[in-house]
């Protein structure tokens, strides 16, 4: 079991900007093994190793490895071709959750955009069954929507661009721990991964 999901790693690692493909050579191949196998002259002859260090370095951080092929693993998001093989999760959101709203907007919010940000979470906390907020976790409205959310009970996902082991941006750390113990922060990205630009 641990040697398939140590190939999910570095197949996902291989192919981070490309899922579609690793998607595809999963269904062609049938396991991961078999899609590294088939890959190899674009996999790295370290990315094995480093799936391994990468694979310790979450348990050691929390952090639980989904696959596209794990029960846990968001149904939704499996439908899209291009959905990543791998995901890494720390908390106990379910990701399949019945309701799911995501809420995003500028990093550079005025006082008015949190205000009515906040308003808009605490009505969504009224609703049955109550949905998950989910969001990014950047500066301005992200970040408010996801305070608003634990303010208010609901819990919230953080989708990050970064690394598992990375909090993005500076200062949020306190905000990560209060995610990952009342939702879950999660990340398609390896330990290490920094912040950038085409990532988000």
């Amino acid at each position: 079991m641990e040697a398939e999901l140590v190939s999910f790693i570095a197949l996902a690692n291989c192919y981070v900007y490309d899922s579609a493909a690793a998607r595809e050579l999963l269904e062609k191949c049938g396991s991961a093994k078999e899609a590294l196998a088939l890959s190899k002259q674009r996999l790295k002859e370290n990315y094995l190793e480093d799936a391994e260090h990468t694979l310790r370095r979450a348990e050691r951080s929390g952090f639980e490895i989904l696959t596209v092929e794990d029960d846990g693993y968001p149904s939704r998001l499996r439908e899209c071709p291009d959905a990543p093989i791998v995901l890494y999760k720390k908390g106990m959101c379910n990701l399949n959750a019945s309701r799911m709203i995501a809420i995003v907007g500028t990093r550079s919010s005025t006082e008015y955009g949190a205000k009515y940000c906040e308003q808009i979470v605490n009505h969504l906390a009224l609703c049955n069954p109550k949905p998950v907020i989910i969001s990014g976790m950047a500066h301005g409205i992200d970040s408010c929507a996801h305070r608003a959310a634990l303010n208010t009970g609901l819990s919230t996902v953080a989708v990050m661009g970064t690394g598992f082991d990375i909090i993005y941006p500076p200062g949020n750390e306190r905000l990560s721990e209060r995610i990952s113990q009342a939702g879950c922060l999660l990340t398609e990205f390896s330990g290490g991964t920094p912040s950038y630009p085409y990532n988000f």
